[in-house]
């Protein structure tokens, strides 16, 4: 059972948080990844979002099938009873087929009763499966139909739904499309293809109805992230886009669906689709150990770990310095822990070994020399142990990554100082992209307010 830190009780003594599951990336011999996740104290009332995986496209030397998109689907006040143990099924990413593979839907259970659904997408003639109903307390979007193809041109994948309004569809063989519906969160589809792979869907994230795609093909909504735009990529975006498909050849299948997620939140004030940011009470103690934990999008077991290309960690105190830039760096691998460092140094744990003048690129804001680090494994994130100079409160928390890049897409974060869970489970982080040194980088970035 969860114990809320004191520090995150309102004046209502109603304690707030929020915790994300999620899909895999790549399947795995099921559909749905299956959590169990046990009502905290105190919390008699939640707000969920959901999105269902987005279907696979297509590959045909004829006419393919492309790749409908997840929906997604909110409730707010859903009732809890502390200590009860909720079940949550993500729908998996769909793998490439030589024909269209459907994705899953992402559901919150109580027992066997479904208490939201939110549909995966089927192939382009097909339409989502059973999901929620949108009215009342229950809120969302569709996603969008992926692009007719015809037999010499390959549909675009559909964008996943918004909140108040459906994703868009993929550019058909004509080059005619549906725009996501305007001021909803929703995501657009992707470009069409001739005799070639088309674009994947964009995809959308669990923060808040945030930016809704302007009609341009394959960008996300709400916070999300862009599809692919490049033949050949295997992705699309995240979360429950639509594949990409493939005209004129069988060969290596269509593109994967994106994986579903599903985000819950508690607290006063805090309900979807607009009071639901990433809010953190701000930590009133100052830290001497500060760990974060950073997790790429998770992958089916015994494939191999992917990347994630970091430029520069910035962490502000309560003052606005970054003091990551008066640190040490540590050279680090599988192995690091605090252990491995001393007052006022840092280290990062990896799979594959990082030295010491690559550590320090990311406190230096070199932002044009990257580092390649690796997910541990797969149950196992990154972590990057800190020991300020002198005892730290922490404000934010950003990190620099390579951008439009599914490999380089941080879908959560947790931050621990001297050992206690401030962000209260796992963070999906706000994102944005700023132009830096060496172009455009991707910053996933956590703010305590």
């Amino acid at each position: 059972m969860f114990a809320a830190p004191n520090f995150i009780f309102s004046a209502q003594r109603t304690p707030a948080g929020q915790t994300v599951f999620l899909g895999n990336v790549y399947p795995t011999t099921a559909s749905q990844n299956s959590y169990s996740w046990v009502v905290p104290d105190q919390v008699s009332s939640i707000n969920v979002v959901l999105i269902g995986s987005g279907a696979s496209g297509s590959a045909a030397s004829s006419t393919p099938q492309s790749a409908r998109a997840g929906d997604l689907r909110y409730i707010n006040n859903l009732s809890v009873t502390p200590g009860e143990t909720l079940t949550i099924l993500c729908g998996n990413g769909v793998t490439q087929k030589t024909s269209a593979g459907s994705g899953s839907a992402t559901e919150i259970k109580r027992g066997a009763t479904v208490l939201l659904s939110a549909a995966g997408g089927n192939g382009q003639s097909g339409t989502s499966g059973t999901s929620s109903t949108i009215g009342g307390n229950i809120g969302g979007g569709n996603g969008g139909d992926g692009g007719t193809p015809s037999s010499t041109q390959a549909g675009g994948g559909g964008g996943t739904g918004g909140y108040s309004g459906n994703g868009g569809s993929g550019e058909n063989f004509d080059t005619s499309y549906t725009a996501p519906a305007s001021n909803s969160g929703s995501a657009a589809g992707g470009k069409k293809a001739n005799g070639g792979r088309s674009d994947g869907g964009g995809g959308v994230n669990l923060i808040k109805q945030g930016t809704t795609a302007a009609g341009a093909q394959s960008t996300e909504g709400s916070n999300g992230n862009d599809g692919y735009t490049t033949a050949g990529g295997y992705g699309t975006g995240f979360y429950g886009a639509g594949g990409q498909c493939k005209s004129g050849s069988t060969t290596g299948g269509g593109g994967q669906g994106s994986p579903g997620a599903c985000r819950i939140i508690w607290g006063v004030n805090r309900t979807f689709p607009d009071a639901s940011d990433d809010y953190i009470p701000a930590p009133t103690a100052s830290y001497s150990q500060i760990e974060v934990k950073i997790r790429i999008p998770s992958i089916a077991t015994d494939t191999p770990i992917e990347s994630i290309n970091l430029f520069q960690v910035v962490i502000t105190d309560e003052n606005n310095v970054n003091f990551m830039s008066g640190l040490t760096a540590v050279a680090g691998d599988s192995s690091s822990s605090f252990s491995s460092i001393t007052t006022g140094q840092f280290t990062l744990s990896s799979r594959s070994a990082i030295d010491q003048v690559n550590m320090a690129r990311l406190n230096n804001g070199l932002y044009d020399n990257n580092i390649t680090v690796y997910q541990v494994n797969e149950t196992t994130p990154m972590s990057l142990f800190i020991k300020p100079t002198t005892a730290k409160r922490i404000k934010q928390i950003k990190l620099y990554t390579e951008n439009r890049s599914i490999w380089s897409f941080v879908n959560w974060m947790e931050v621990y100082g001297d050992g206690n869970l401030l962000t209260y489970g796992q963070v999906i982080p706000i994102w944005s992209v700023e132009t830096t040194v060496g172009g455009q980088r991707r910053v996933p970035t956590i703010t305590f307010t």
